[in-house]
């Protein structure tokens, strides 16, 4: 039970928020976050009271690079580049169970005349243990499920668009483009994850954002289900347990 207990707590620590937030209790100030500090102090009680397991939230940060303009949107013409392949940092595969074949073993039927054949080859010196060479230059080449140049540059572009996702290992690969539009105002390696301001170099210019659009009150009201009522008060006696 504590060997099941354990490998799904790994498998929803590793899938946290669809692989898009690690553990930090650190700001990238160098400022220890209590929230987070105490997030994993109660979390590490699970065993004494499972609800304390949902505490590690409070430990979560999003692996995510967000620009904001003055007005706290997101421009569209915002991008960032990458010293490494993105593939380096890309989603890890998902571990599948490898069938294996069972071998069985045929006997090979010999015939008398090969037997004799083989023995005369073998006193003759023909068997000298000679292999073919076999050219294995092009061995890799056109691999099946191999992405092509074109598919990573082209997945590479859509992932460096604002927002996009840049994991803790990433961070001191982002480079801020000086030929850009939008420049981060504090550009330094503490700024390369979270949230950032930019500043708009052409600010006479229209600009494109993103919008999120905020559900207003009215919206909240209709869609939103019934809330759930409280349970009525009782008074705990031990004999129940029995």
């Amino acid at each position: 039970t504590m060997t099941r207990m354990g490998a799904v707590l790994a498998s929803g620590l590793i899938d946290a928020c669809g692989r898009n937030a690690n553990i930090q209790l650190v700001s990238r100030q160098g400022v220890v976050r209590p929230p987070a500090v105490a997030g994993m102090a109660l979390w590490l009680q699970y065993w004494y009271w499972y609800p304390m397991m949902h505490m590690l939230s409070l430990s979560l940060t999003p692996t995510a690079l967000v620009g904001l303009n003055r007005d706290l949107d997101m421009p569209v013409a915002f991008e960032v580049d990458c010293d490494l392949p993105l593939a380096a940092f890309d989603y890890p595969e998902p571990t599948t169970e490898k069938k294996v074949a069972k071998k069985v073993r045929v006997t090979t039927a010999v015939l008398s005349m090969t037997a004799k054949q083989n023995a005369k080859d073998k006193a003759k010196g023909k068997d000298d243990g000679t292999t073919m060479d076999v050219d294995e230059s092009d061995k890799n080449e056109n691999e099946p499920g191999k992405p092509t140049d074109e598919e990573l540059q082209e997945k590479r572009n859509d992932m460096l668009k604002n927002p996009l996702r840049v994991t803790r290992s990433q961070q001191s690969k982002i480079v801020f483009l000086d030929e850009g539009r939008y420049r981060p105002v504090a550009n330094d390696a503490q700024h390369k994850s979270g949230i950032i301001i930019l500043r708009d170099t052409t600010p006479g210019e229209e600009e494109e954002v993103r919008r999120i659009s905020v559900p207003t009150k009215e919206e909240t009201t209709t869609n939103s289900t019934p809330e759930v009522q409280m349970p009525q008060g009782f008074t705990f006696n031990p004999s129940m347990l029995t």
